[in-house]
């Protein structure tokens, strides 16, 4: 067995903290017709993209603030139902839903009951929309 050498020069590599906007409005577009299977809507590019679920809370409020409620809405949708759908996009506590719907909460928009139960029919996420309790 080997063991690495560590160099406290070498710069870490960090993942991109970026959300993007093109990326996200593909995602809005990819829920037009739910329920669907949304890797027949998507490319193997945006398929690929699983890694946007670890960005920080900050970089999602500056990606969502342009869109509208409506918007999130199908954004929440979208995040609820990829992670069912796509093992490599399971988020647990971490799912883009909770900080889109807290950026909706910010704005003075609840779910309505219709889209929560929708929610809970189409996921096992026990943390979605509103994340962890404590």
């Amino acid at each position: 067995m080997t063991i690495g050498s560590w160099d406290p020069n070498k710069k870490v590599s960090t993942p991109d903290d970026t959300v993007s906007t093109e990326l996200l409005a593909c995602f809005i577009a990819a829920t037009s017709d739910l329920p669907c299977e949304l890797s027949a809507k998507l490319s193997n590019e945006q398929l690929q993209q699983s890694q946007i679920i670890e960005a920080s809370a900050s970089a999602w409020q500056i990606a969502i603030k342009t869109f509208s409620n409506e918007e999130l809405i199908s954004l929440i949708q979208f995040f609820t139902v990829i992670e069912t759908q796509l093992p490599n996009w399971t988020a647990g506590a971490k799912s883009p839903a909770i900080l889109i719907n807290r950026e909706l909460r910010s704005r003075g928009e609840k779910l309505k009951k219709e889209t929560l139960l929708w929610i809970r029919d189409n996921t096992d996420n026990r943390f979605i929309p509103n994340g962890s309790p404590l």
